[in-house]
């Protein structure tokens, strides 16, 4: 009999923030000041359009270069925040790049290996992974090499995961990393690390426990990356895998246990 599955309570999470993620403001550019003055402006344009008089128009035309004054002054220091949070958050700043540019870059007919272009969308899916399964290096099943015995103080036993190293490395998350499989962004989860830190460690110890992983966790969503050269080319992209933000903080847990036991109880060589 298979025992049930060790992650009710992050599935039911996932599937919750699916319905609840963030709203993208049409324009990320226009603070309060500059959107508040653009309702006045279209509230006297409505106004003057009901009466034509000059008073109202005139109305209009002042609000209109108000708004428009708050607009550029808006933008300039929009610009300017993404300037100087350039080092820390990079993605903001070229997805505003992207958004200013007249040609959107997407990816076309590819060339199989055959001669012919793929027709639609999933033959061009279907070619690229064919091309990245078949550059991809399988291990060898060869023994080992021989490695120099190490004595220890204490055996690694078990790993004890608790609330506050769950918090430290929700942390160290990078809160712009894109989500995996389960749709759980890294941001929401940096935002919810209070209240997520006991639902967390209790997933993890579970999973440590029954050795089990949730299915996306062991599944990762692949984009292609171009890189240079011509974009029809297979060989021009290379894959970016985006894995489970939840099940690589697992993976920080485990390896820092790992080790501060070597560390702590395997002397140096």
């Amino acid at each position: 009999m298979t025992p049930p599955s060790p992650l009710p309570t992050l599935v039911r999470f996932a599937s919750m923030s699916k319905g609840c993620t963030t709203r993208k403001f049409r324009n990320r550019e226009l603070n309060l000041e500059a959107k508040t003055a653009i309702s006045a402006k279209r509230r006297h344009w409505i106004k003057y359009l009901h009466c034509k008089t000059t008073e109202n128009f005139v109305k209009y035309q002042k609000t209109r270069n108000i708004a428009t004054k708050a607009v550029r002054k808006s933008k300039y220091h929009y610009e300017e925040d993404l300037a100087a949070k350039i080092k820390t958050n990079p993605k903001l700043f070229w997805t505003h790049v992207r958004s200013k540019t007249k040609v959107k870059s997407s990816i076309g007919r590819i060339q199989k290996p055959n001669g012919e272009f793929t027709i639609d969308n999933k033959d061009t899916a279907d070619t690229l992974n064919n091309f990245f399964a078949s550059v991809f290096v399988k291990d060898q099943d060869t023994p080992l090499p021989p490695l120099p015995r190490r004595n220890f103080h204490e055996p690694f036993v078990d790993i004890d995961i608790i609330e506050d190293s769950v918090i430290k490395a929700i942390k160290r998350i990078n809160p712009t990393k894109s989500p995996g499989p389960d749709n759980l962004h890294s941001k929401l989860i940096s935002e919810t690390a209070e209240d997520l830190k006991k639902p967390l460690q209790i997933v993890f110890k579970k999973s440590l426990e029954n050795s089990q992983l949730q299915t996306s966790w062991k599944e990762a969503t692949v984009k292609p990356f171009f890189k240079k050269g011509s974009q029809k080319d297979p060989g021009n992209y290379r894959p970016i895998s985006l894995t489970s933000v939840p099940s690589k903080t697992m993976q920080r847990l485990i390896r820092d246990e790992i080790l501060t036991h070597m560390n702590t109880n395997i002397p140096q060589l």
